[in-house]
C-alpha cells in the first residue's frame, strides 16, 4: 500500500508533499498541466491537518500551482477550491496575488465563451 496513509509521521508527509511538488514543477515545464495538477493534490494530501500554521510555504506552493493547472486546463471548479484555500489562508496580499490573477484570467475566459 502507498499513500498518505501508510505515513507515519508528519516529517515523512512533509518530504512527501515536497516531492510530490517537485515532480508537479517538472511536468508544468513539460506543458503536462493534467498530470502536474495530480502530482500536487497528492502532495496536498500527504499535507498535516495545521499545514497552513506548520508548512505555510510548501502548502502555499502546492495549492498555488495546483490552481494554475486548473486555469491552464480549464477546471474551474478545482480552480475555485484551490483559490478559496489560498486565499483563507494567505499571510499576505501577495501571496494571494496569483490566486487573484488566475481567478480574473479564468473570469475573462469564460466570458469570452459566452
Amino acid at each position: 500500500r502507498a499513500g498518505p496513509s501508510v505515513v507515519l509521521t508528519s516529517v515523512h508527509g512533509s518530504m512527501m508533499a515536497q516531492s510530490n511538488l517537485q515532480t508537479g514543477l517538472k511536468a508544468m515545464d513539460m506543458s503536462d498541466f493534467i498530470s502536474a495538477r495530480k502530482f500536487f493534490e497528492f502532495g496536498i494530501s500527504f499535507l498535516s491537518q495545521n499545514h497552513w500554521v506548520e508548512e505555510y510555504n510548501l502548502s502555499l506552493s502546492l495549492y498555488d500551482n495546483a490552481a494554475k493547472c486548473c486555469l491552464s486546463i480549464g477546471d474551474s471548479e478545482k480552480l475555485e477550491r484551490f483559490s478559496t484555500q489560498v486565499l483563507s489562508n494567505a499571510r499576505s496580499f501577495e501571496d494571494k496575488l496569483n490566486i487573484y490573477y488566475f481567478s480574473i484570467s479564468a473570469l475573462c475566459h469564460a466570458s469570452l465563451l459566452e
